[in-house]
């Protein structure tokens, strides 16, 4: 579980940080083009966090495995 909030802070808080600065600056400098600087940036930091996340699945699935694997069993009874 820890990893798991440790992917989603990883991946999602520089995200959140730059759509808040870019609302900060929507709002004291309503009447210029700052906050387009932050949208640039912020498209690209919503598709590498989404390739990120998509790289990271088998990783964040194996750790959730238990160490042991069930074998299935076979029947010849019929």
């Amino acid at each position: 579980m820890n990893r798991l909030m440790y992917f989603c802070l990883a991946t999602g808080l520089l995200t959140t940080v730059c759509a808040i600065c870019s609302l900060v600056s929507i709002s004291v400098w309503p009447n210029t083009f700052v906050y387009i600087g932050f949208y640039v940036v912020l498209a690209r930091l919503y598709v590498n966090s989404f390739l990120a996340t998509l790289n990271a699945r088998e990783k964040l699935r194996a750790s959730n495995r238990p160490p042991w694997q069930l074998v299935p069993l076979q029947s010849d009874l019929h």
